[in-house]
């Protein structure tokens, strides 16, 4: 009515000065990587949408929340990203994931698709494959500047951190506890540059990984989802199964 139409135009609009929300956006991205295996087990699509699919998952919310407290702890700035994933070994449900700082910035899920050099993580998966092949915590090398000369008469000089070097035999439990890089390119090509593509395969790695003696020091790059995979795999004493995030579907 006319009466009605000049009461609202004499009303004060109050606009609020600025619109946040309290909502945890990170669990955007863990809801991203449930609708992709959605669609990978072929229930994402008209056939099942909108027709009261109960998807169960194997979120946790505490996880997720402490991710979120450690973004904050770290104070990302600038262009540096980052990306988590939290997967239990004993059942291999992934149960927390974060694929960057900030989604309403970013849609991007870097946990599942970008890949990144793995660094010292390698040398784990490189001492079992030693001491399956005989070597034991006590076993030494010589740690000092070393020029490796390789089979295709190139030569490969690693460096330790900060150059920081013992100058004398180290153990293997010593070398891997100040993650010293000569005594590991030393093992890996002892072992053979192959031998430890076959094992990352074995522990669940899709990749196509190069048999040349930087693999040792990590300077391959991987995706976080498969490196997650690999490393549940060794804790979970050997038992390789692909991490999902769907519990069940009804």
């Amino acid at each position: 009515t006319q009466s009605i139409l000049e009461a609202t135009q004499k009303q004060t609009l109050n606009l609020a000065s600025e619109h946040s929300l309290n909502e945890n956006m990170s669990t955007y991205y863990y809801k991203d990587t449930v609708l992709e295996e959605l669609e990978e087990l072929g229930f994402y699509n008209n056939q099942y949408l909108n027709k009261g699919l109960n998807i169960y998952t194997s979120f946790n919310s505490e996880y997720q929340n402490t991710l979120n407290d450690i973004i904050k702890e770290k104070k990302i700035q600038g262009d540096l990203q980052c990306a988590f994933t939290v997967a239990n070994p004993k059942t291999n449900q992934l149960q927390a994931l974060i694929g960057g700082k900030d989604y309403a910035n970013s849609q991007y899920n870097r946990a599942i698709h970008a890949s990144r050099q793995i660094g010292s993580t390698a040398k784990p998966f490189l001492y079992y494959l030693a001491l399956e092949n005989g070597f034991n915590p006590s076993t030494r090398f010589l740690c000092e500047p070393t020029t490796f000369k390789l089979s295709n008469n190139t030569t490969y000089s690693p460096a330790n951190f900060h150059q920081k070097y013992a100058y004398q035999e180290i153990t293997l439990a010593q070398a891997i506890a100040v993650s010293d890089n000569i005594y590991a390119v030393k093992t890996h090509l002892f072992l053979g540059e192959n031998t430890l593509v076959d094992t990352l395969k074995t522990c669940g790695l899709k990749e196509n990984l190069a048999p040349n003696p930087s693999l040792a020091l990590g300077a391959s790059e991987i995706n976080m989802l498969d490196y997650a995979t690999a490393y549940t795999t060794l804790a979970s004493n050997g038992y390789k199964r692909e991490l999902y995030f769907i519990n069940k579907i009804e």
